[in-house]
């Protein structure tokens, strides 16, 4: 028998003899075989799991960005065509919900934006951004009371946050303005308390452009005053910016000797997140009445809401200059000084508005 015969007949009988060797001694190959691989379809399966989710939100990432994108470029079509394609997948997407919001103001949809805004803080609770978020837009609604509260627990989710510190404390002092003191909030001098709650602000509803007739000359005609302001407001809230300038300046030069209207107008300004139109209104003010104190404290609100902080700084060391009781200028001043870096300055004026007024407990 040749060579090759004799090779082909030894591979056959190592075949059929396979069978048996696994018989005799391959059981206990088998089941450690078995659960190898059950071991291996687990693993396989949870990295699946991993790689789809990653993709979806690698997904969920690509199309936000894309809207947002759309929206910088006044895109409004195209930024909801993408969040639509982008909720429709993941509804409870909070920064989607958000932008959403701002999409249906644009498209004077306001019912339609505090829905957007109201899912996104359902689904996130504990989203302080979502809760500021609807602050605003409650502010920008008219609907000041229930802004405040949003306000308040955003400041008090994220009491290291300046932004939700400061927008919080301007609520206040534009509430304080058109419908007297508020009720303090409750001190958080404990971060890590965890029975804080938010207060509960008294229901009130004070007409928009109303001023305290205290203060004004003898025959100004402080009715028109309010009534120009208010459709300043109204204005604002239509989105129509130089209308509404047009009202706040006309109500201003019936008396341009008296700081008080257009510190109130600035002060309506920032409670409709219009902070450059407030700085607009508050600079002449700063030349016609540079003894105001208050003039220039919301100044400084103004100017720290555009993340202006030199200029924050340099109108609140004048209002503090012109007023040393204003416990809120010597908060501001702190968070103000804290964006710059100077720390130790910072923490000293934090510490002056706390001793002046328990509200100012929170801390950065």
């Amino acid at each position: 028998m040749n060579v090759n015969i004799r090779r082909q007949l030894s591979t056959l009988a190592l075949l059929c003899t396979y069978p048996l060797l696994v018989m005799a001694c391959g059981c206990a190959t088998l089941k450690i075989s078995g659960v190898q691989s059950a071991g291996l379809t687990d693993q396989l399966r949870q990295r699946n799991e991993e790689v789809t989710r990653k993709f979806e939100q690698n997904r969920d990432f690509a199309e936000f960005q894309a809207a947002w994108a759309c929206w910088k470029r006044n895109d409004i079509s195209g930024c909801e065509e993408n969040l639509q394609r982008l909720l429709q997948r993941n509804p409870d997407h909070c920064d989607g919900r958000l932008l959403m919001a701002d999409v249906c103001m644009d498209q004077n949809r306001p019912q339609a934006a505090l829905e957007q805004a109201e899912h996104a803080v359902r689904t996130h609770p504990n989203d302080a951004g979502a809760k500021y978020a609807m602050a605003l837009l409650l502010d920008l609604l008219g609907k000041s009371e229930a802004a405040l509260a949003y306000y308040e627990q955003a400041a008090i989710a994220e009491p290291q946050n300046e932004v939700f510190v400061v927008g919080y404390r301007s609520a206040v002092e534009a509430r304080e303005k058109t419908s007297g003191p508020a009720d303090p909030m409750v001190p958080v001098a404990n971060h890590s308390a965890g029975n804080v709650t938010p207060r509960q602000a008294s229901p009130i509803n004070p007409s928009a452009g109303s001023i305290d007739p205290a203060g004004f000359e003898a025959g100004v005609d402080v009715a028109s005053i309010s009534a120009l302001i208010d459709s300043g407001v109204d204005a604002l809230r239509r989105g129509e910016l130089s209308e509404a300038i047009e009202y706040f300046r006309e109500a201003a030069d019936t008396a341009p000797d008296n700081p008080h209207i257009p510190a109130h107008a600035a002060v309506l300004a920032l409670r409709l997140n219009q902070p450059a139109l407030a700085v607009e209104l508050l600079q002449p003010a700063t030349r016609l009445s540079p003894g105001s104190a208050k003039i220039f404290r919301i100044l400084g609100v103004a100017q720290y809401r555009l993340s202006h902080y030199k200029s924050s700084q340099v109108a609140l060391q004048q209002a503090l200059s012109l007023d040393k009781s204003s416990a809120l200028a010597y908060f501001l001043m702190g968070c103000t000084l804290s964006k710059l870096g100077q720390s130790e300055s910072a923490e000293a004026h934090f510490e002056q508005a706390r001793m002046m007024h328990s509200r100012y407990a929170i801390r950065r």
